[in-house]
């Protein structure tokens, strides 16, 4: 049938975001058809929504959202609504809608039982989420004892970066510090330039303006900046920052910050 076809195609395109009009025309015959199994119906959905928030046409997902929300039940498979409540949080993460983004996280850990089929994903990507806001301690899904049932490195490291995301955010940059120092002392092969960029945001979120603390010379210019601001220099420090602006597009650097 057109929505197990369908289905296929989605799962197998999810991770590359290319944006297909014959497979978008598909994709709307499919939701028109819909199919007598409502769980494999939903589940259909889930991915599509998924699959508007990868190529960001957040308007059909808000529309499926609502077509889905109406037709899950408590009777629902426990995949089938773990998945539909982390789609639309993901969805409304997307669109900076925190509030509808924290209630599907909290219907998402509400049903969460430890040991269930893809527990640690669903845990970590909820995890996630929350270190984007800043909130990872708002519903209770972070421990700072890494659970036992996290065997992977890839589960390991996914923790440790939703951590350090969530201390970027709302500042706490003594206990991301710690989270870093542990990461490398856990895995001290282990390079990250991304995890380079977390440190030197926290070191200056804690105040520190040192350029000698700073190797990368991108971050310099960043921590110059920071300095001017701090001082009420506003014009230097918007000087400075186009001077970085300028590094960037010169060296085609990728660069994660906040501005003015």
């Amino acid at each position: 049938q057109l929505v197990e076809n369908t289905l296929r195609k989605l799962l197998h395109t999810l991770g590359k975001g290319q944006l297909n009009n014959s497979f978008l025309e598909e994709i709307d015959q499919a939701i028109i058809n819909g199919h007598p199994n409502s769980d494999l119906y939903l589940l259909f959905l889930s991915c599509t929504i998924n699959y508007f928030v990868l190529i960001k046409q957040y308007e059909k997902g808000n529309t499926l959202a609502s077509i889905a929300s109406s037709l899950l039940t408590i009777k629902s498979n426990f995949m089938v609504q773990a998945l539909h409540f982390q789609t639309l949080a993901k969805l409304h993460y997307e669109q900076n809608n925190e509030p509808e983004c924290k209630v599907n996280l909290i219907k998402l850990k509400n049903i969460l039982i430890e040991g269930q089929p893809r527990f640690n994903q669903f845990q970590l990507n909820s995890m996630n989420m929350l270190g984007g806001l800043g909130q990872l301690n708002e519903i209770g899904s972070y421990s700072e004892i890494i659970p036992k049932s996290y065997t992977t490195k890839n589960h390991i490291i996914s923790y440790f970066v939703a951590i350090i995301t969530n201390c970027i955010n709302n500042g706490d940059y003594s206990l991301g510090l710690k989270a870093i120092k542990e990461f490398r002392l856990r895995y001290p092969d282990d390079k990250k330039s991304e995890l380079e960029q977390s440190e030197a945001s926290l070191k200056v979120i804690s105040g520190d303006f040192k350029e000698s603390n700073h190797p990368d010379i991108l971050f310099k210019h960043y921590v110059k900046a920071c300095l001017f601001l701090s001082t009420g220099e506003i014009e230097a420090a918007r000087n400075q920052v186009n001077i970085l602006f300028s590094e960037i597009k010169s060296q085609n650097h990728y660069f994660i910050g906040n501005f003015p």
